[in-house]
């Protein structure tokens, strides 16, 4: 965020430097007077820019000044960072599982190297269709915006790929996590 502090005030400087160029241009003589008025009405929001970029650099610096309120995640490995949704999700599902009975466990194919078992179908099949919204047609609200359809690339009703599936690896990597979470309470 200080870095972003600081691009913000050199932007400032060069919009300053930029409009300090501008300023003493005159359209009193100009051939158009259009383009002469437009340009003119440009010149009076110059002020505005730039006090609204002070403002921003304002605003920005008393955030700035707090800890722990935005993190830069893009050096981050995205691939370690957890879902904490869909681990939330899975364990309703793990609990629902055992609470009708079936076990909280997987197979393992030695042939294939596959992972398998009813838990990890039955969770991949509902977290589908959680990740993957069938578009409403019950929609009755009348300032709910529609697109004209023929701005539409396809129909609202025809599927655009198939649904996303959580790997079962990672269903199985949760029911880990999940079985050493209750053992542990």
């Amino acid at each position: 965020m200080v870095a972003g502090l600081s691009a913000l005030m050199d932007a400032a400087t060069i919009l300053t430097a930029a409009i300090e160029r501008l300023d003493p241009l005159d359209t009193s003589t100009s051939t158009d007077p259009l383009w002469a008025q437009r340009f003119s009405e440009l010149h009076t929001d110059w002020d505005r820019v730039i006090l609204d970029i002070e403002d921003l650099h304002r605003r920005l610096g008393f955030i700035a000044d707090q800890e722990d309120v935005a993190f830069d995640l893009s050096a981050v490995d995205l691939r370690k960072v957890p879902d904490v949704r869909r681990e939330q999700v899975l364990e309703v599902f793990f609990t629902f599982w055992e609470g009708i009975g079936h076990p909280l466990g997987i197979s393992f194919n030695p042939a294939t190297n596959e992972r398998g078992g009813k838990l990890l179908d039955f969770a991949q099949l509902t977290t589908s269709f959680l990740l993957d919204p069938v578009a409403s047609d019950t929609a009755d609200d009348a300032d709910e915006w529609e697109v004209p359809l023929e701005d539409r690339p396809e129909p609202m009703d025809v599927p655009t790929g198939l649904p996303p599936v959580i790997s079962k690896n990672t269903i199985a990597a949760d029911l880990q996590r999940f079985k050493k979470a209750r053992q542990s309470r």
